[in-house]
């Protein structure tokens, strides 16, 4: 397999298409680019909008033409709802990407994974398989979809602070 030669028309490296990301970024949430935090949390629940609102006393969430968002500056956080599918999700992580988050958590959820599992428990996935049709674009399939091992050693590290199993 070869490696994908630099392309000078991605977002980050052209100027044109990082302002129209910008925008956008704007545009879909209802939210001014500047309220965005460099913690990111993403969903595609109206659920975790209203628990954050709840836990951080934010105002209520800006709804753009595709999504919604809520930001906590007193904790560095902002949520986006990308409300469903692979491509929304895709999308606003491409568009986050012109404010250069620290980490970005994705608040999920799955099912049948085992019979042990109730609702409420935590996963925290250690690799995922990639056939939504969305991330071959990016990577070949057969590469399994890693998280970031800082961010998922933080948020281990949390769940065992608190004794909650995983």
């Amino acid at each position: 397999m070869e490696t994908p030669a630099f392309n000078s028309n991605q977002i980050f490296s052209n100027a044109k298409k990082r302002h129209i990301a910008e925008n956008m970024l704007e545009r879909y949430t209802g939210s001014l680019r500047e309220k965005f935090q460099k913690q990111i949390l993403l969903t595609n629940f109206e659920h975790y909008m209203r628990q954050f609102r709840k836990i951080t006393n934010c105002p209520k969430p800006t709804r753009g033409s595709a999504m919604s968002a809520i930001h906590s500056e007193k904790h560095g956080v902002s949520l986006v709802n990308f409300n469903i599918g692979a491509p929304t999700c895709a999308l606003i992580v491409e568009l986050l990407a012109t404010i250069e988050p620290k980490a970005v958590l994705l608040l999920g959820m799955c099912g049948g994974l085992h019979r042990s599992l109730k609702v409420g428990d935590f996963i925290l996935p250690m690799a995922a398989i990639r056939g939504e049709g969305v991330t071959g674009h990016f990577l070949p399939t057969e590469v399994p979809s890693l998280p970031t091992f800082k961010v998922q050693k933080f948020v281990s590290e949390i769940l065992v602070d608190q004794d909650i199993e995983y």
